[in-house]
């Protein structure tokens, strides 16, 4: 899936923890080396989780029928499975109840997706 390459400061911090977060040790050595921008969960759900792609029926079709999946976003690259580790796994914290009802949606989409991934 990719995303276009609109990098805004969200989008930005957004990619610094998914990069940080990464199975792969090379992208996040170099993701622990910025400064700038460090990024939480809470920027990815805010930019990544809300762009389209996450709205489309035809996502969760795309996940599910691919071999290999990356979520990319101009030249920022990290793997499904790093990404739903990091948006699903990580704790939140600052959020008393685990998940933020506003953002409950997204992340349920997101699970829905994974699932039928795991399934294939």
């Amino acid at each position: 899936m990719f995303f276009g390459s609109h990098f805004g400061n969200t989008c930005l911090s957004a990619w610094n923890f998914l990069e940080r977060e990464c199975d792969n040790p090379h992208v996040r050595e170099a993701a622990l080396a910025r400064t700038e921008f460090q990024g939480d969960l809470d920027d990815v759900e805010n930019d990544i989780l809300t762009r389209p792609w996450f709205r489309r029926v035809w996502g969760l079709q795309e996940v599910a029928v691919s071999r290999r999946v990356v979520v990319q976003c101009g030249w920022r690259v990290v793997s499904w499975d790093s990404f739903c580790k990091s948006v699903l796994l990580k704790k939140r914290i600052n959020d008393t109840y685990g998940w933020r009802q506003s953002k409950k949606p997204l992340v349920e989409y997101l699970v829905e997706i994974f699932q039928a991934s795991a399934h294939i």
